[in-house]
């Protein structure tokens, strides 16, 4: 099950991973490069993850392809600015293969717990498939935008046509000459929802909040800058730098309440609707009354010049019920529908799928329910040799999450390889150092437009906390994680 290696030390540690997406492949690659033995938990047939499950029409970054890559991996001849979800996913398949992660991953096994035994200081991990795997170290790489999020409305099952969540595309369903309804219009509607309106007779499009939309300066690399990038790698990795600062010492400034460029970006997006959209109403509907930043901002060019179709009809009254046929909504008015598409988000508190169980037998779930906390969103005090990847906290609003990815993957390796040396059984943060990051984060956090505006997003539990995003720019996360501070931890 794991890889051999001669080193007899190294060959006492055995690594398990949960998820073979983007996280869990960058962990996966730095261990062999470690010669640390590891296996990957993934619960479906194949690698990617969130590009995997977000296979819609349109599905695409809003991060630059240069950006939303490996530091250790970079491509030279991506097609596109913002890389489709089929160019990630091969991506993401061609890192496993040259870095030969295939044989440790195994497929269709769905984690469903994992306890921690202080007696000999060992993880047990339960499969549905009711099989056990025992490790040294638990990695979470579970992701958090791959569990579709349903409205809550109980008579959901009532419909007797077509439906699906936009991360389980439905692609045998012909939408040609159909009434189609879309739930939702965030991030992965705004994508899909253009080309869906092409193929159906008609488009309802049930909006409750609206959102700010970028006009995404998207563009096909030539063949000439391809080869460019190939034979000077320093012209690429040039080219990435001034995407980071972009992103890291100007984009981030949008997030900060009152900032002069998030007062500027806001008349700018405003006139792009105006400019963009002929309906007044459908103007209105649209128009945001938060600031740019509060919700994370969308990139598209076409979503609203797709508002203009005669096809297409923007309802922002609340769905009430939904029948055998169609979407009643609360002033009681019916909408006979073909098939319905939603497009609701997911459920970013994914951890409470597995039951993950520390030293004293305390659940995960239970102690974080929905306010999760993380040492840099790494490490959780009473649960030793456990770490997370893209834990709390440590997402981006702003730049690329492959960035945090990387220094999360490199301190890990920094904690093992002192394990290693030091020969510890086990490695548990204290719970003080926790208090004093999050002390310090939350001093950060207030100056955020997360936490200012009335306004709801999947970055925040049900009472408006911030359990998702760090609230700095990234070269601040990774200082403060170049280098474990072992005095924070509790060793055995």
């Amino acid at each position: 099950m794991f890889s051999k290696t001669t080193n007899l030390k190294i060959e006492k540690m055995q690594v398990a991973i949960i998820g073979a997406g983007m996280a869990g492949i960058c962990m996966a690659i730095k261990l062999k490069k470690a010669k640390i033995n590891f296996v990957i938990l993934e619960k479906s047939s194949g690698i990617g993850g969130t590009w995997r499950y977000n296979n819609y029409p349109g599905c695409a970054c809003d991060i630059p392809a240069h950006l939303y890559c490996y530091s250790f991996e970079m491509k030279h001849d991506w097609n596109q600015v913002y890389p489709s979800q089929p160019e990630i996913l091969k991506y993401l398949q061609h890192c496993t293969r040259k870095y030969n992660i295939y044989p440790h991953i195994r497929f269709n096994q769905e984690v469903i717990s994992a306890h921690f035994n202080a007696q000999n200081c060992l993880w047990y991990v339960e499969t549905a498939e009711k099989e056990t795997i025992t490790a040294n170290i638990l990695i979470s790489a579970w992701g958090g935008l791959n569990l579709p999020k349903l409205p809550n409305l109980a008579s959901l099952e009532t419909f007797k046509g077509v439906s699906f969540h936009s991360a389980r595309w439905n692609h045998s369903f012909d939408l040609t000459d159909k009434t189609v309804a879309v739930v939702g219009t965030a991030g992965s509607a705004v994508q899909f929802i253009p080309e869906v309106a092409k193929k159906v007779k008609k488009l309802l499009i049930f909006q409750r909040t609206p959102n700010w939309i970028y006009n995404r300066d998207d563009r096909t690399y030539s063949a000439q800058m391809q080869w460019y990038f190939k034979t000077f790698p320093i012209l690429m990795q040039l080219y990435r730098g001034l995407l980071y600062l972009r992103n890291d010492l100007i984009i981030i400034h949008l997030l900060t309440t009152g900032s002069l460029i998030g007062k500027y970006l806001r008349k700018q997006l405003e006139k792009r609707i105006h400019q963009e959209i002929n309906d007044s109403r459908v103007r209105d509907a649209v128009m945001p009354s938060y600031q740019p930043g509060c919700k994370r901002i969308l990139f598209n060019n076409d979503f609203y010049q797709t508002l203009n179709r005669n096809n297409v009809e923007l309802i922002t009254d609340k769905i009430e019920s939904i029948t055998s046929d169609s979407l009643v909504t609360e002033p009681g008015k019916d909408y006979n529908v073909d098939a319905i598409i939603y497009a609701t988000g997911f459920n970013s508190l994914s951890y409470k799928k597995i039951d993950i169980r520390g030293k004293n037998g305390d659940s995960l779930a239970e102690i974080w329910g929905n306010e999760p906390e993380g040492y840099l969103g790494i490490s959780v005090p009473n649960f030793p040799n456990f770490f997370s990847l893209l834990g709390p906290n440590t997402l981006l609003g702003h730049s690329s999450v492959i960035l945090m990815v990387e220094c999360q993957v490199n301190y890990i390796i920094g904690c093992l390889n002192k394990m290693l040396r030091e020969d510890w059984k086990s490695l548990e943060v204290k719970e003080e150092p926790m208090k004093r990051y999050y002390q310090d984060l939350w001093k950060t956090m207030e100056k955020k437009v997360w936490t200012k505006e009335n306004c709801m997003s999947w970055y925040q539990n049900k009472d408006g906390k911030v359990f998702a995003l760090w609230p700095g720019n990234t070269i601040q996360y990774w200082w403060a994680t170049r280098k474990p501070v072992f005095d924070d931890y509790i060793s055995t």
